[in-house]
């Protein structure tokens, strides 16, 4: 059984996914599967992965699914990979050809440890065919998710790597009628009781495309208010800071008013604060989400 399922959803990505498969044909180590879960395309994605399951020299799973978003294609994924690890890579992404190997050899020093749930290494975006940024992860050996950003103030995309019993655990929650949630919500969920290693290395790139998910991040919570919501509540809750209380509380409450919710104030995480950015947050709903 190989140790790592890299996980693609893909959505009408055809025209991008052969630059992603030739970065995993490139691998210096076939020690993974590749499961694609094709999330109701009607373009030539099928056709176009049996292709390379025709020539692939590292086995390929690909399913066709009813539309339903990236989370509800990611739950799907966890729960029937076979392989100990599972990583996300987007449809627009590709790997280092040593990232395989890389990993693996992180992982073997420790996977013995129960307090750690994977590990995390910087994205770098290439732009127009050049390296545009490749954030520097701080140096440290392992920390939470949460901590990375907030308390080591890393800025940068990242790639997660996880214990598929531990995306089994904390899969995401997605809303009826609603398609999105940002995966921070179970990335941090996880860093509630787990730490991350540190790969220090870009092992990931990837370009900002007209129709991915950071282009339209505000559309998106207009359209999942729900998702919205409930990941500013978690940010809530696990910010240290006053300020990330307060930006997070302001973000919560838009996406109550986006849902249509009448006691966003009395269920927020600090009712007391939530009663204080009430009148702020109708201001931001207008000037920035409509």
């Amino acid at each position: 059984m190989p140790q790592f399922c890299v996980f693609t959803p893909t959505y009408n990505r055809a025209y991008c996914l052969p630059r992603l498969f030739e970065s995993l044909v490139a691998q210096t180590s076939k020690d993974f599967e590749w499961l694609v879960v094709d999330d109701g395309s009607d373009d030539d994605t099928e056709s176009l992965i049996q292709s390379f399951i025709d020539v692939s020299p590292f086995a390929i799973k690909y399913l066709a699914v009813e539309n339903g978003g990236k989370q509800r294609a990611m739950n799907l994924a966890a729960s029937i990979a076979a392989e100990p690890m599972f990583m996300c890579v987007d449809s627009d992404d590709w790997l280092d050809p040593k990232a395989i190997e890389t990993f693996s050899a992180y992982w073997e020093r420790e996977k013995g440890d129960a307090s750690l749930a994977g590990l995390v290494c910087p994205r770098a975006i290439v732009k127009n065919g050049h390296l545009a940024s490749s954030p520097m992860m701080p140096h440290i050996a392992r920390c939470n998710a949460w901590d990375l950003y907030e308390k080591y103030h890393y800025s940068g995309d990242a790639l997660h790597v996880y214990r598929t019993e531990l995306m089994r655990e904390y899969p995401s929650p997605v809303a009826d009628g609603e398609k999105f949630i940002s995966e921070g919500y179970y990335i941090h969920s996880i860093a509630k009781s787990y730490d991350l290693v540190i790969v220090p290395e870009a092992l990931q790139f990837g370009e900002y495309l007209p129709d991915g998910y950071t282009s339209h991040a505000r559309e998106l919570a207009v359209r999942n208010p729900i998702g919205y919501l409930k990941n500013k509540a978690l940010a809530i809750e696990m910010s240290k800071s006053i300020t990330g209380k307060i930006n997070n509380t302001l973000l919560y409450l838009v996406g109550c008013e986006l849902a249509g919710k009448k006691d966003g104030v009395s269920a927020a995480p600090i009712p007391s604060l939530a009663m204080l950015c009430f009148i702020p947050s109708k201001l931001i709903r207008l000037l920035f989400f409509r």
